[in-house]
């Protein structure tokens, strides 16, 4: 179980409380692993030193760490590879980038990216596959310095997308391995020919969303009306600022933080609090249900486990800030589908 910080700044005022969270999923070997993204640059000794002193095989940061004209800053730079340091004194750790690493960087910036592994049991990967015991891992992006392909739902940027995966060495059917497809931006892998592309990975690791589930029960409280608490969504109310910094809700799209599994119809989300959703695509609504209807469901199709993380900062401009870190635990040939979280001031 991961134990971390969880921050909210408010002026001068400071409220710290721990936040835990861990998934237990089914899978065709035993896993144990820690995922984190969207660290924009946040690199807390102390969260560092949680994060290297829980039990577990192996952490995933996926995408996000700085952004791309940033790779060049020497200071920045320090502070990442002593943050990567301290976990990787127990863990080996898995390194690739998101949207922001990707916009402006230069080549002496992803040299940068790459100079990473000099650091013992850390392992930048872009548009390649490493192996690590009994996991292997994938990334695939576009080319370097790009934004855009990042545009929600298009078309045209999932079949970017493709064209890199297919560049890349194919899962075979009777891999040995745990599959693993460290992506950044979840919603690629709603699209339905994505994810039919990439049925053969067991886990797609991923962040990129800020406004998913917020424990409001320690978030300021006049903000709680834009929280959907029960499937946590940054969904239909997706919050942003106008010039007068006065908070509007604009409807967006619909996707849930957790652990999913995605089909044809929609899709079926894991949340926090122990909670199963059915999102379906038709109705556009949410059902909830229990761990038999998902049980039922992957016994009739493979799917991977889109595995969303958090994000450290929220609000911007109101300078509100939490490490959320995702703990996974698979377990092979079992019908656990569990999750559970804990909140408690320090």
């Amino acid at each position: 179980m991961i134990v971390f910080n969880y921050r909210i700044y408010e002026g001068e005022n400071m409220q710290n409380s721990i936040y835990i969270v861990n998934y237990t999923v089914s899978s065709k070997k035993d896993c144990d692993y820690i995922l984190i993204s969207d660290l924009h640059g946040y690199f807390n000794t102390k969260l560092a030193e949680e994060i290297r002193d829980t039990e577990t095989e192996f952490v995933i940061v996926s995408g996000d760490i700085l952004n791309g004209y940033e790779w060049t800053n020497q200071k920045k730079l320090n502070n990442l590879r002593n943050f990567l340091f301290i976990i990787a004194e127990k863990h080996p750790i898995v390194v690739a980038l998101g949207n922001h690493d990707l916009f402006n960087l230069s080549k002496k910036g992803f040299n940068n990216f790459k100079k990473l592994q000099n650091i013992k049991d850390v392992y930048p990967i872009y548009n390649e596959t490493i192996i690590l015991k009994e996991n292997r891992f994938t990334n695939f992006l576009p080319t370097f310095g790009t934004f855009n392909y990042f545009k929600q739902g298009s078309k045209r940027t999932i079949n970017r997308l493709l064209k890199c995966l297919e560049k890349i060495e194919p899962v075979s059917k009777d891999s040995k391995y745990v599959e693993h497809l460290v992506a950044h931006n979840p919603y690629h892998f709603y699209d339905e020919k994505m994810i039919r592309e990439v049925s053969k990975y067991d886990f797609i690791e991923t962040g990129h969303f800020h406004d998913g589930w917020i424990p409001t029960k320690i978030m300021d409280k006049s903000y709680e009306k834009y929280i959907d608490k029960g499937i946590h969504e940054i969904a239909h109310k997706r919050m942003s600022f106008t010039k007068g910094n006065s908070l509007v809700v604009n409807p967006r799209r619909n996707l849930s933080r957790g652990i999913t599994y995605v089909f044809k119809d929609g899709y079926v989300v894991l949340l926090p609090d122990g909670s199963i959703y059915y999102y379906e695509n038709d109705s556009n609504e949410y059902f909830k249900k229990d761990v038999s209807y998902l049980i039922e469901r992957l016994d009739n199709k493979k799917c991977p486990a889109l595995v969303i993380s958090g994000a450290i900062n929220t609000f911007g401009r109101l300078k509100m800030f939490y490490p959320y870190v995702t703990h996974v635990k698979a377990i092979k040939e079992s019908n656990n589908y569990k999750s559970k979280r804990e909140i408690r001031n320090i």
